[in-house]
Formats: structure tokens, sequence, C-alpha cells
């Protein structure tokens, strides 16, 4: 989310084009964004946000600035500027385990996402096509990895992740059908889909209790 909100204070046109380089590439998780293909920054902002795509993190980064180290100190200033004192960052992608944060400073900056239009349109969309420009008819068609958007739920935005260090993440805001927003952050799950369990059970129990009168 700080990888976005950082190349959308610079105001770069999403329009703008980058390539994937082998440095990019260097010890990434898997990605379908092959050495040399070339697309749009919305496209790489999609395919970062939505399938947690390194590659397109590290692209993005290098539009923004002259290594990914300059652009973590990018990213280290915008969350001191928002007041989150215990998030730090030493590279864009959160690979690293020196990445860091909390679960209430995680659930801060989804709400501060909700301030980017962009960020939240990307983040509440279901499916994506990112088009390779300097590919003939290649396509890639990305699906939201955030499954709690495949639920009764709105989702406003949100954000999974994952490394062995962690385990399996997950922060979310949802919203029901009278407008009432929670906030879900899962933190260290051992299991892609029980992470989504156990987020769901959080906001099935949360909306009983608002509609009990229990909050």
């Amino acid at each position: 989310l700080v990888t976005a909100m950082v190349l959308l204070d610079h105001n770069i046109d999403l329009k703008t084009t980058a390539t994937i380089t082998r440095q990019d590439a260097r010890r990434s998780s898997r990605s379908r964004l092959r050495v040399g293909y070339e697309a749009t920054i919305e496209d790489l902002l999609y395919a970062a946000l939505l399938n947690s795509d390194n590659r397109a993190a590290r692209a993005i980064a290098r539009t923004v600035a002259s290594s990914y180290g300059a652009f973590a100190k990018l990213m280290n200033a915008k969350v001191r500027r928002l007041g989150l004192r215990k998030t730090h960052f030493v590279e864009p992608t959160g690979l690293d385990r020196r990445n860091v944060s909390t679960a209430h400073e995680v659930a801060l900056l989804l709400h501060y996402a909700l301030d980017y239009p962009t960020l939240a349109k990307i983040t509440s969309t279901r499916h994506h096509v990112v088009r390779i420009l300097n590919r003939k008819r290649t396509q890639i068609q990305l699906s939201n990895t955030n499954l709690i958007i495949y639920s009764r739920y709105h989702v406003l935005t949100g954000k999974t992740g994952y490394i062995r260090a962690s385990d399996y993440c997950l922060g979310t805001i949802v919203e029901n059908k009278l407008g009432q927003r929670l906030t879900v952050v899962v933190l260290g799950v051992p299991g892609d889909k029980r992470r989504f369990r156990e987020a769901r059970k959080l906001i099935d129990w949360s909306y009983r209790k608002l509609q009990a009168g229990q909050v």
C-alpha cells in the first residue's frame, strides 16, 4: 500500500510505461511479468496490489527513485508523516523480513489508503487485464488475492501478504448493506485460506455485535 501511496504522491502519469528488468526479477516471488515486458504504471499498480507482484513493485519504485533503497527512504518518510512510528521499510516489495509494522498501524494504513481514489479503486477490483505493450496480443489476467472481495461484504480496500517470517497476512476494510464499516487485520496465520476464514469470523462476529447494539 505504501509503495502505491508514494507513487501517487509524486503525481506520475499512470500511462507512463516501464519495462521489467533483470534487477526487478532478481529473487522475486512467482510472477508472470517476464524480463523485457513493458506495461503502463497503472497496470503495474494493479499487478502489485491485486497479486503482490514484486517485479511490478520494483518497476514502480524505479519510476520514482534512483534505487530501491532510495524509494524505501521515501516510504519511511511517508509513514512518519502519517504518524506511524512502528512501521519501517528497507525495500518496496515486502519480501524482506526487516520490513515491519503492527496490526494497529496496518489498520491505520488501510484508512489512509481510502484517501487515494486510485488506490481504493484498484484494491476493490476483482479482476483486471494487464496489457503487455511490446508483445502483440499478450495479456495477463489478474484476480484479486483478497478473497473477502468475493464474499457478501463490499470491500473498500485491502491487501494480502506472505513471507515465511510473517506467515499469511491480510488487512481489509469492508462495508455491509447498512453502510457500517469494519477494519480487519490478521497477521501470522499458518495457512493461505485460513487467514480468510479467520477474517470472516471476525467480520461476522463484529456485525452481529453491532446489530445487537453491543458495540
